[in-house]
């Protein structure tokens, strides 16, 4: 008897997830399109995207699905993507910050970290963003970028904006609004952050008399109206130190 009863549960059960299965996977709760969702400030519309084939909503992957929607449209990150019963999916998009722009086919086409192109090159320099002069090389592209990204979101140093950032070999020059330019070599970005705050620390002025600071050394090489002075040499002469 026992073994009756549990056999016919056994049987209920399999015909309840049948049934289950058979509810979930119809056309009721088909997914068909992706709404696409940009920042209000934009005033974009929404968009909407096929999904084929259509897809029961409680089977998609949202994870995947946002894989798919960032290969698709490379300039756009997906912030969400989220199931609105019964049969809609909803991806948040928001579009990705350019870090610089670059010359292509005689234009200039703002690119993000990632070296991808966001927008159609146009004739005319991007207002607000700096320029990046390649030598072809990935790994001045890449800290070029490690410069820029120091900098934070206004990409400018005590208030002067960067104007463009050359690439030579491992050698990067600066040049900011004001006409300075400042020398970092690539594989020491880091220590000459340093060198470059505690020299204007002491001498923020430095920022609008300088021509050059050179960074690439173990002690900075200033460069103005006079003949150029180590950093060292400049604080014995402040300190009142024999030369």
């Amino acid at each position: 008897m026992k073994s009756i009863n549990l056999l016919s549960g056994v049987i209920a059960l399999l015909v309840v997830q049948g049934l289950v299965q058979s509810v979930l996977s119809s056309d009721y709760f088909s997914v068909t399109e992706i709404d696409l969702v940009w920042p209000s400030e934009m005033n974009r519309p929404v968009e909407r995207c096929r999904l084929n084939p259509p897809t029961p909503i409680f089977y998609l992957d949202l994870k995947a699905v946002a894989q798919v929607l960032e290969r698709q449209r490379p300039t756009a990150e997906v912030e969400s993507v989220r199931r609105i019963l019964p049969n809609r999916l909803m991806a948040v998009m928001v579009p990705k910050r350019p870090i610089a722009q670059v010359r292509v086919s005689g234009g200039y086409a703002p690119v993000d970290e990632g070296g991808r192109t966001l927008m159609p090159p146009q004739a005319a320099p991007w207002p607000h963003l700096p320029i990046l002069f390649l030598d072809g090389s990935r790994s001045g592209f890449s800290s070029a970028c490690r410069l820029l990204q120091g900098m934070g979101l206004e990409q400018s140093i005590a208030g002067h904006p960067v104007n463009s950032i050359r690439c030579r070999g491992d050698d990067l020059f600066l040049f900011l609004d004001s006409g300075l330019e400042i020398r970092f070599n690539s594989d020491r970005l880091e220590p000459g952050w340093a060198r470059l705050a505690q020299l204007l620390g002491q001498k923020p002025e430095l920022l609008n008399e300088a021509k050059y600071i050179d960074l690439r050394f173990g002690d900075p090489v200033i460069g103005g109206g006079k003949a150029p002075l180590s950093f060292r040499r400049t604080l014995r002469l402040r300190s009142g130190q024999a030369p």
